[in-house]
């Protein structure tokens, strides 16, 4: 899929439609899942206004920096693998995700401990996979990164 703009209220109204054909910008604000994997979005553009959203799947597209993701006090599960993600956002964007459980970052481009750091912010975090990034070829890293999750 060729990049495209970062995701726009439209975009998500359009993804919405395929689904539901009588979809609003009002009804979408209310959806707890939502997939705009593979769509070629080079961000995350508007998807802080999904305040209800509980899974969100943005894998396989060009998203390069985790933004606007500080407001989705529901989110749950959260699908950003097979992006060109090199930085994760700092522990207190992460401290606002107080249900997220699910964290997948696979195929992206982290490549030493300072780039997840702020994953200590994510309090509940249960499932965390970050294969086929760079940073986990650190030795023991598995291990310390278990037990950072583990201390708090």
């Amino acid at each position: 899929m060729p990049a495209r703009a970062p995701i726009s209220e439209e975009d998500i109204l359009e993804v919405a439609k395929l689904h539901d054909k009588h979809a609003s910008a009002q009804s979408v604000l209310k959806y707890k899942f939502l997939d705009l994997s593979g769509l070629g979005f080079l961000g995350m553009g508007v998807v802080g206004m999904l305040r209800n959203v509980r899974v969100l799947l943005l894998h396989t597209n060009h998203i390069s920096r985790v933004d606007n993701i500080g407001s989705l006090v529901n989110l749950e599960v959260l699908n950003l693998s097979t992006n060109k993600i090199d930085m994760l956002p700092d522990a207190r964007v992460f401290a606002n995700l107080p249900r997220l459980v699910v964290l997948e970052l696979n195929s992206n481009r982290l490549k030493h401990q300072g780039t997840v750091q702020g994953l200590q912010g994510c309090v509940r975090l249960r499932y965390l996979s970050l294969y086929w990034n760079a940073v986990t070829k650190i030795q023991n890293y598995r291990c310390r990164k278990a037990q950072q999750l583990q201390q708090r």
